[in-house]
C-alpha cells in the first residue's frame, strides 16, 4: 500500500514537473518589446499610428483557419490574436504564424480581439464577451450582452469590437446598449440604452467614450462618462439610406488635438470640438455611395479618409482637401500609419503602402487571392491582416524561409519530447529503486 502511494505521487511530479518545464517553451521564441498593437486601431483612441511597417510586402508566413478571417489581429509581446468565422479565436506565434492555441466560441467571430495586461477579450456573434488567459487561452469569464439579436445586414457583416481601458471593457451591442464590464470579472459595471443598433467600436479617451448609434429616423455620436456612462452630450448625425444595406452605421470614431472624427453612414464625415460636441466641419462627396466603414485616422494635423474609391487628406482643424490618391477599389476597411506611410486592404483583392508625404504615391502592393474586411495591424517593422480566403497574412520586408518557419514547431516538440522521456526515465527508475529497496527491508519480528 505504502509502495503504490510512494509511486503515485512520484509519477505525478514527475508529469508536473515535465508540464512545468514545458510551459514556458510556446513564449520561449517571443521576444517581450514596445509598440505592441493591443486591440482594433491600436489603442483606446483609435489612433491606428505605429512605429514601424514594411516597405515593401514579402509574405513572411500565413495561416490557415476554417473560416473567413474578418478579425482585424492584435500583437502583444510577440503572440497574434485574432478571430475567424470558424468561431475560433488563435492566438499565433508573431514570427513564424505557428498555432499557439485556439478556443472556440459558439459562433461566428467578425469583431476583433483586445490583448491588455495578460488577458484576451473577444466578442462572438453568440452574443458573449469573452476574456481569456493571453498565454493559455483559458476562459476566465464570459458576459452575455445580447450580440447574438437577429440583425439583417446589407452589403457588409461587421460588428463593435472590444476597447479596454481603466479597468473596464467597452462593446457595443445590438440591443442598443453600449456596456462597460470590469476586465478582472466581467460583471456589468454599467450600460446605456441608445435604443438603437451599436455596430461602431467605441473610443476612449481622457475619462470619455465616444461611438455612434443606428437609430431608425438618424444616427446619433454619443459622449458618456467611461466610468459612470452618464451623458455628456450627444448630437446627431445623418444617416443616409444605402441601397444594398438600409441604414447601417459601421464607421467608428477616432480622438486627436481636441477633436473627435467620426463618418456617417455614407459620403460625409464630420470634426466635431470634444469638449463641447459642437460641429466644426462637415466634408461631403456628393457621388460616393459606399458604406464607410472605417475610422478616420490623424496624423499631425492631417486627416486621412476612405472616401469612395480614393484615400482622401483633409485638414484636421478646417476639412479641407489636402490631396487625394485613386486606388479604383472599393474600400472596407481602415487605414493604418507607420513613419510616413499609409497601409490599406481593398475589397478587390489589393494591399496598398502608400507615400503619406507625397500625395500617396504608390510604394509597394500585393495581390491576395480573395478581398478583406480586415485591417492592417503593424507590430515589429511587419504587418499583420485577415482575409476571405480563410487566412492570415504576415507581411515582412523579407520572407523567412520553411526552415525558419517551421523551426518554432520543431522546437517545441523536440524540447517536449525530450522533456516527457527523462521525466519517464526518472519516473522510471525512482519506482524502480524504491520498489527495490522495499524488497530488501528486513520485515520487523515480533
Amino acid at each position: 500500500m505504502k509502495t503504490s502511494r510512494v509511486t503515485f505521487i512520484v509519477v505525478f511530479f514527475a508529469l508536473v514537473i515535465c508540464l512545468a518545464m514545458f510551459a514556458p517553451v510556446a513564449l520561449s521564441a517571443t521576444n517581450l518589446q514596445d509598440g505592441n498593437w493591443n486591440m482594433w486601431r491600436h489603442d483606446p483612441a483609435h489612433t491606428s499610428v505605429a512605429t514601424a511597417g514594411p516597405s515593401n510586402l514579402t509574405v513572411a508566413w500565413k495561416y490557415t483557419t476554417l473560416g473567413a478571417v474578418i478579425s482585424s489581429p492584435s500583437i502583444v509581446d510577440g503572440i497574434v490574436y485574432v478571430g475567424s468565422q470558424d468561431s475560433y479565436l488563435y492566438a499565433l506565434n508573431a514570427d513564424s504564424g505557428a498555432l499557439i492555441w485556439k478556443f472556440k466560441t459558439n459562433d461566428y467571430i467578425v469583431s476583433s480581439p483586445a490583448a491588455v495586461n495578460g488577458k484576451v477579450f473577444t466578442g462572438g456573434d453568440d452574443g458573449y464577451v469573452y476574456c481569456l488567459d493571453a498565454q493559455t487561452g483559458e476562459m476566465k469569464w464570459k458576459t452575455f450582452v445580447n450580440g447574438d439579436i437577429e440583425y439583417t445586414y446589407g452589403s457588409l457583416v461587421l460588428k463593435s469590437s472590444p476597447t479596454v481601458a481603466a479597468g473596464m471593457v467597452y462593446i457595443g451591442s445590438l440591443d442598443g446598449y453600449l456596456y462597460a464590464l470590469d476586465v478582472d470579472s466581467g460583471d456589468i459595471n454599467w450600460k446605456y440604452n441608445t435604443d438603437g443598433y451599436i455596430l461602431s467600436s467605441p473610443a476612449v479617451v481622457d475619462g470619455a467614450v465616444y461611438f455612434t448609434s443606428e437609430l431608425p429616423e438618424t444616427g446619433i455620436l454619443y459622449k458618456l462618462n467611461a466610468q459612470s456612462g452618464s451623458l455628456i452630450w450627444s448630437i446627431p448625425i445623418e444617416h443616409e439610406y444605402q441601397f444594398t444595406g438600409g441604414t447601417q452605421m459601421i464607421g467608428s470614431p477616432s480622438v486627436a488635438a481636441g477633436m473627435v472624427f467620426v463618418p456617417a453612414t455614407l459620403r460625409t464625415y464630420y470634426g466635431i470640438n470634444a469638449l463641447t460636441g459642437a460641429i466644426v466641419w462637415i466634408f461631403t462627396e456628393p457621388d460616393a455611395a459606399e458604406f464607410i466603414v472605417s475610422c478616420p485616422l490623424y496624423v499631425d494635423g492631417d486627416l486621412f479618409i476612405v472616401n469612395k474609391y480614393s484615400i482622401t487628406t483633409l485638414d484636421a482643424a478646417t476639412g479641407n482637401v489636402k490631396w487625394s490618391f485613386f486606388t479604383g477599389d472599393e474600400l472596407y476597411t481602415s487605414l493604418t500609419y507607420a513613419v510616413g506611410k499609409i497601409y490599406l486592404m481593398t475589397s478587390q483583392r489589393h494591399l496598398f503602402i502608400l507615400d503619406a508625404t507625397n500625395q500617396g504615391n504608390k510604394l509597394a502592393n500585393y495581390t491576395t487571392p480573395s478581398g478583406s474586411w480586415s485591417s492592417p495591424s503593424l507590430y515589429d517593422g511587419k504587418l499583420y491582416i485577415g482575409n476571405h480566403d480563410w487566412n492570415v497574412y504576415c507581411f515582412a520586408d523579407n520572407a523567412i524561409t520553411s526552415a525558419e518557419q517551421n523551426n518554432y514547431s520543431l522546437q517545441i516538440d523536440h524540447t517536449l519530447v525530450i522533456i516527457v522521456v527523462v521525466a519517464v526515465i526518472v519516473a522510471v527508475a525512482t519506482v524502480v529503486y524504491i520498489n527495490q529497496a522495499t524488497k530488501e527491508k528486513p520485515s520487523k519480528s515480533f
